[in-house]
């Protein structure tokens, strides 16, 4: 693959972690059109499909499933060579990292406000994990948010957490119940106790759920037996799970719950209050904090930093 643009990794990765075109496009900031491109050039070079279509995103094929990790490794490679001058220059690109349920809106907002702005800068948004606060010290990430006090965990090494400014931004106020339109439970009350009766994905968010679900630990503490069908943190993934017709799951963010409402064959409904306080009775809600370096506090354009709080504030708030 000589002499080809480097973003074809990232477009390549983007939709394999995603399955779906439309996020790869806003998250690169590239036309749809543009996306198709890369993705025939890699099918020429490997000359296998990669990427087989579904109803609602893309599934990976046996070959893209053994070149992935290379081409995380050519990633990592290339990011790193980028890690070692980022002292040594003004960046014109920000890293944002987020919780996967919040990546579906936030690329097609920023890219918005820069154009209506006339900023000069490229913005990649991009999933969040674990170790996030790593990449955000070595200064590959310019902003995260996190699901928990990230320089007060394990995650984090301490030697270097006195480096980051952790910015509090809100409690998740809310859950949204998915499934298919014509399953079950909705001929039912929506409640705790009724969706435990059905087969449930746990939407993963890294630092919150990833190692235990609230669900999960509301249906042990009443001794329901909760049939857990699959745990991810790609929305692609749990899309097809719940294709099954009384496959049932949580999802939080406003942003994510709409996006997910579009698809015709599933339906979202607000968890009721009152149940809600029930499911985080013995688990902390999701709390979402912005981590940054406190060296770039003068390098993070202020109106790109303001409208990533005011959209994760109003996709997990109530108002």
């Amino acid at each position: 693959m000589q002499d080809c643009d480097v973003r074809i990794f990232y477009i390549f990765k983007s939709l394999y972690d995603s399955g779906s075109a439309t996020f790869v496009s806003q998250q690169h900031s590239v036309s749809p059109s543009k996306v198709s491109r890369y993705i025939a050039e890699m099918r020429e070079v490997y000359n296998d499909s990669l990427f087989i279509r579904r109803k609602t995103h893309f599934v990976p094929t046996k070959k893209a499933r053994e070149i992935y990790p290379k081409i995380c490794e050519i990633i990592e490679l290339i990011e790193g060579l980028s890690a070692n001058r980022h002292e040594l220059e003004v960046k014109k690109e920000c890293v944002i990292a987020v919780p996967a349920t919040l990546c579906v809106g936030l690329p097609e907002h920023l890219n918005r406000v820069i154009k209506q702005e006339g900023l000069d800068i490229s913005l990649k948004v991009m999933s969040s994990h674990r170790e996030i606060c790593t990449k955000v010290i070595n200064g590959e990430i310019c902003i995260a948010i996190t699901n928990r006090a990230c320089t007060q965990t394990m995650d984090c090494n301490p030697k270097h957490s006195n480096l980051l400014h952790v910015e509090p931004i809100s409690v998740g106020e809310h859950v949204y119940v998915v499934s298919a339109a014509t399953g079950a439970i909705w001929q039912e009350k929506i409640s705790l106790d009724n969706i435990a009766k059905y087969p449930f994905v746990v939407t993963q968010v890294s630092g919150f759920n990833d190692e235990k679900d609230p669900f999960e630990v509301y249906c042990e503490q009443r001794g329901l037996a909760l049939n857990v069908f699959l745990k991810t943190q790609n929305l692609a993934s749990m899309i097809e799970a719940l294709m099954s017709e009384n496959t049932i799951s949580f999802i939080g963010p406003n942003s994510a719950a709409a996006f997910i409402a579009k698809v015709p064959s599933l339906r979202v409904e607000k968890l009721e209050n009152c149940e809600y306080q029930r499911l985080h009775e013995a688990m902390h809600k999701p709390t979402y904090s912005m981590i940054y370096l406190k060296r770039n506090i003068d390098v993070i354009p202020p109106l790109i930093k303001s409208e990533v709080l005011r959209f994760i504030s109003d996709s997990v708030c109530d108002f």
